[in-house]
């Protein structure tokens, strides 16, 4: 498996972290290492909520065919957490690598870890090429991971990491502030890209009960303000 090596003045500010500890991914935070020391396991995850099942998707432009099977799931990680997995794999009839995989829509959602793992996990295969970085852009829009990234060395000097036709990536994990999801995107792309079905944080739904206080408060200020109104002429005496 691959070491992750930062530049060298993102190695002087981490500190060694426990088993499983992750690197929280602010927005703009790019190029940033899976935190936890290798193999970064993923961490443990509750119960499956969702899964979009194997997507084939595929592309050709000017040339260029990029032919992949896509596969998102998201998991109840408790504690007002869920976790989002993604993992794929680039089809032999691929005639290019893959570079970079994004996922949206995370805006507005606090992220607080990144994981991966080549070992098979739930509904996902084993892998055979993990990624170099794990991001998040400047918008705070979308996840994402890099496979070849300037910011690390190469274990193989030089050899090109990228995820090649044939090869299917590691499982990538994304732990996140949210208790509710809906759909979201999965993006594959090197010059050109494909984009498939994913999972996104929503924000929660109030249940029931707290609607019906809502509504009730909202009619008491409503009563209130037509009682302002209401203002009586009062008879002047002569």
């Amino acid at each position: 498996m691959k070491k992750m090596l930062a530049v060298a003045a993102l190695a002087s500010a981490v500190v060694a972290s426990p088993a499983y500890a992750a690197h929280e991914l602010p927005p703009g935070d790019f190029n940033s290492p899976f935190a936890g020391s290798s193999p970064y396991s993923l961490t443990a995850t509750g119960a499956l909520l969702a899964d979009t099942g194997l997507q084939n998707v595929g592309m050709t432009m000017a040339g260029t065919t990029l032919n992949t099977q896509m596969r998102a799931a998201v998991y109840n990680a408790g504690n007002g957490f869920l976790d989002f997995f993604y993992q794929i794999t680039n089809l032999g009839s691929s005639t290019t690598a893959v570079e970079e995989l994004s996922f949206a829509n995370f805006t507005g959602f606090e992220v607080v870890g990144a994981w991966q793992q080549l070992a098979a996990f739930g509904v996902f295969a084993a892998g055979v090429e993990e990624a170099d970085s794990a991001e998040r852009n400047f918008s705070g829009d979308a996840l994402g991971v890099a496979f070849d990234s300037n910011a690390f060395a190469d274990v193989n000097a030089g050899a090109n990491q990228l995820l090649n036709p044939g090869e299917t990536s590691a499982i990538f994990q994304f732990r996140v502030a949210a208790t509710n999801f809906r759909p979201g995107t999965f993006t594959a792309q090197n010059g050109i890209a494909v984009t498939g079905a994913g999972f996104a944080p929503a924000a929660a739904v109030p249940e029931p009960g707290t609607w019906a206080m809502m509504l009730i408060g909202f009619g008491a200020v409503g009563f209130s303000m037509r009682r302002g109104r209401r203002v009586k002429a009062v008879p002047q005496i002569a």
